[in-house]
């Protein structure tokens, strides 16, 4: 059960956050995002530095266009970009209350409140703007003429005048992050004037600037060490920055690329001074930094468990179980692991096949005849998610219903009237349905309940004392449990609290780490199921062709997935549920566990996967392959054009890559655009994290996909097809405008002027393209929408189409 959480998403799944989670109907509305997550718990930790406050702020100023529905096209805006509308020789006249004419209107200097990091939020300032810019000004007294380095981040383009010269530019989209550049800048004695320019495109908008002293320096050089980028770190050798600096990691410079393996970066900075003989500080001083630093002693929190050949090498609870009363996560705190279920309720089948009370070929029918395909559908199929059975977690019962007790006749009833999503064997899909219909058939064929199950034949036998099915109807006193929060409006907040019955095979464990990691334990050295039976479960899904079963990029058996990281092979799965998410990992080949369970979904950042993964690399990183850092290399300019394109990612992600002015700028649904840098033909790479494309072409030459490389862990995508958008009359669009029932959501189509939108109440809208009088595409997630008309031509339903799935959506008004 995963409640849109990270890659491998598997999930059980809340209210979609937004249109795009909407979009991705296989229950895990962060299944592309993790895709390309930018690793956090990486040490990229910068310290404050000096933040430079005190502006008066000018704005906002609209990029013109020519009609309120259409954004000004990327010519307009750079031209808008590159005009002074505030004369920067003119700056001294400037003053807070002061006017300045803009257009037909008189704009005011106002002065800002930046928060407590220096960061200047014109979103919050100026309220939701598009497509604007706006000035700051800002007087600095020095008492001596001297030189300085300005740490400066930007949403989005951004020009910088010192005492009326550019000193600064970068046009793009981005997002605010601090120090993106570095600028030397030398102030004179007295008055020194700072204008800014901060231009928007869509979304967020703000910047934040400060005076970069010789931590910062550090901080930044440990930073890019890690990251591999050598030209970063060459630029910050050269302005005097400590190449044996501490960083607040714990780490230098050497030591974190060290970690990373990689030597190229080690032989830089050891011949810069670095000192290859510090001792390394042990890996659970690390942990502990790294951990202490992403949660806050009073907020929901991580109880982590990282363990080899059978030894537990470190266990640590981070944050809070209870909130309200103060009360702390323990190692002991018991945790709802969602679909890490799904993996005991695979045991408990295969036991069973042991048994000889069942066949992994046995068709579905002989248990529920009732639901659509069942004389066509295995059990092998409904374990890999192979069988086509839809998700009851996106059902509109099911999010109205959730947090009370439901029979599971009522679940068995409600699964047998849900359309198939496709035919048994064509396709992957995750559902949530075969594995609650699995947990019914173990009680079936053993004539026990499913928890009754369990503790007969395995958690009682492996001695997992603080692990159940989870009951909520059963008032037992859980000392030890962690409640479930969601971050909103900037604060925890009680989770709702699902009632497990909607759960059950799918989800409805209880558990803790140290039990986690005795089940690891037993599965993986053979004292679970007999070793032919075990290996089933972990060999990928097939389809009716022959072809393995991309599970969103990676592969799928019988309640594991299938994955690599930095060189080694996990066998591995996540979950979550509203207030919780865990992971639990295995490096069969080194004989590695890790857990990590979190108590708060949607939560503020954290992330179990991640954190297993940064474990990971603490301890283990002498075990991982080689990277080799990157650096700008010069490439031909006239191969840019054969990049530009979408590459379709699992799950509906697209990354959108454009060339502008000679730059190649990649954007992920959902994320930022970023510029990509060459490394060689063909292959580029992203400077803010560590991640790298290489593009692929065909025998003639033609860009036809790419191989994205992050976080140790590789997939290929393919180049999509371009859609010739159509224009249609008003008229024809008119015919589309209405409410329609989405999986249990209304979907309002919308027009405005001649462009189509798609929303959903208190989600961003996305805007839909017409390829065809009734065929729409969208840009931002790989999903098609085609509308049926009754004999009016009016619409009467739509029908949306995302990684060959499809959802049928009736039109309400």
């Amino acid at each position: 059960m995963n409640y849109k959480t990270n890659i491998p998403a598997a999930s059980i799944t809340s209210k979609t956050s937004d249109v795009y989670n909407l979009l991705t109907t296989n229950g895990s509305s962060l299944k592309a995002k993790a895709l390309l997550a930018f690793i956090w718990l990486s040490f990229q930790i910068v310290s404050a530095g000096n933040p430079l406050t005190g502006w008066l702020l000018l704005g906002p100023m609209p990029v013109p266009v020519e009609s309120e529905d259409q954004a000004p096209p990327l010519p307009a805006q750079k031209a808008f970009f590159e005009a002074n509308q505030v004369d920067p020789a003119q700056a001294t006249a400037i003053k807070a209350g002061t006017g300045h004419p803009f257009g037909a209107a008189r704009l005011t200097w106002n002065p800002s409140t930046p928060d407590a990091e220096g960061t200047v939020d014109l979103g919050s300032f100026y309220g939701e703007t598009d497509f604007a810019a706006a000035y700051a000004y800002l007087e600095i007294n020095s008492e001596t003429a001297r030189k300085a380095i300005l740490g400066v981040g930007s949403d989005d383009a951004i020009r910088i005048w010192l005492n009326g010269a550019l000193v600064h530019e970068y046009w793009g989209g981005r997002g605010l992050a601090a120090d993106d550049d570095m600028v030397t800048i030398s102030f004179q004695a007295g008055v020194n004037r700072l204008l800014v320019k901060v231009q928007d495109r869509e979304y967020d908008w703000g910047f934040i600037i400060r005076e970069l002293e010789g931590a910062d320096f550090g901080e930044r050089l440990v930073r890019k060490a890690g990251l591999g980028d050598l030209d970063a770190v060459r630029e910050l050798l050269a302005m005097k920055a400590d190449p044996n600096f501490v960083a607040e990691s714990g780490l230098t410079a050497y030591q974190f690329a060290k970690m990373k393996s990689r030597s190229d970066m080690m032989t830089l900075l050891e011949l810069a001074g670095a000192n290859p003989n510090l001792p390394m500080p042990s890996p659970e001083s690390l942990a502990d930094r790294l951990l202490n630093k992403q949660v806050k002693a009073t907020d929901a929190g991580i109880v982590v468990l990282a363990s080899q050949n059978g030894k537990i090498l470190y266990e640590k609870a981070f944050g809070m179980a209870d909130i309200e009363n103060g009360r702390a996560l323990t190692t002991n705190s018991s945790f709802r692991i969602g679909s890490v279920t799904k993996q005991f309720t695979a045991t408990a089948i295969l036991m069973l096949v042991q048994d000889g009370k069942l066949s992994l070929e046995d068709k579905l029918s002989k248990f529920f005849p009732d639901v659509a395909n069942a004389s066509e559908i295995t059990i092998r199929q409904m374990l890999n998610h192979t069988a086509g059975i839809r998700s009851y977690t996106e059902d509109e019962a099911f999010f109205n219903e959730m947090t009370v007790y439901v029979n599971p006749e009522k679940m068995e009833k409600a699964i047998s009237g849900f359309k198939p999503d496709f035919d048994p064997g064509t396709q992957w899909y995750y559902t949530n349905s075969g594995y609650f219909l699995l947990g019914r058939i173990v009680e079936k064929a053993s004539g026990k309940t499913l928890g009754q199950f369990w503790q007969d034949r395995i958690f009682k036998p492996l001695g997992m004392t603080r692990t159940m099915l989870y009951d909520n109807r059963q008032k037992i006193a859980r000392p030890d449990e962690a409640l479930g929060y969601s971050w909103e409006d900037g604060k925890f907040v009680r989770a709702p609290d699902w009632d497990m019955s909607w759960a059950a095979g799918a989800g409805a464990i209880s558990s803790t780490v140290e039990d986690l990691f005795r089940w690891n334990e037993a599965v993986f050295s053979g004292k679970v199921l007999p070793s032919e039976l075990m290996e089933q479960a972990f060999v990928p899904g097939l389809l009716n062709s022959g072809e393995v079963a991309d599970a969103m990029g990676s592969t799928y058996g019988m309640g594991w997935m299938q994955g690599e990281y930095r060189g080694l092979d996990f066998i591995h799965h996540t979950g979550g549920l509203h207030g919780f998410t865990s992971y639990l990992g295995r490096i069969p080949d080194q004989q590695i566990n890790l857990v990590a369970l979190v108590n708060s979904l949607p939560g503020n950042g954290l992330d179990p996967s991640a954190a297993a993964n940064a474990i990971c690399e603490i301890f283990f990183y002498s075990l991982m392959e080689e990277q080799k850092s990157v650096e700008v290399q010069e490439i031909d300019l006239a191969l840019l054009p054969d990049y530009v394109g979408r590459y379709a990612y699992p799950g509906g992600a697209i990354l959108d890559v454009r060339n502008e002015d000679d730059r190649l700028l990649a954007r992920l649904t959902g994320q930022q655009e970023m510029e990509l840098f060459p490394e060689t033909k063909d292959k580029f790479f992203w400077k803010v994290v560590d991640a790298k494309i290489e593009f692929i072409r065909n025998d003639q030459g033609v860009v036809t996909g790419a191989i994205h490389t992050q976080g140790g862990r590789t997939m290929e995508v393919g180049k999509m097809a371009d859609i010739k958008e159509v224009q249609l009359d008003p008229a024809i669009l008119d015919q589309y405008t209405g409410i329609y029932n989405l999986q249990g959501s209304d979907l309002k189509i919308e027009r405005r002027g001649t462009r189509m939108y798609a929303l959903i109440a208190g989600q961003p809208e996305i805007e839909i393209f017409a390829s065809g009088e009734k065929e729409f595409f969208l840009k931002v997630v790989a999903a098609t929408i085609s509308f049926q008309t009754d004999a009016s031509g009016r619409a009467s339903s739509l029908k949306l189409n995302q990684a060959g799935v499809n959802m049928e959506a009736d039109r309400k008004e």
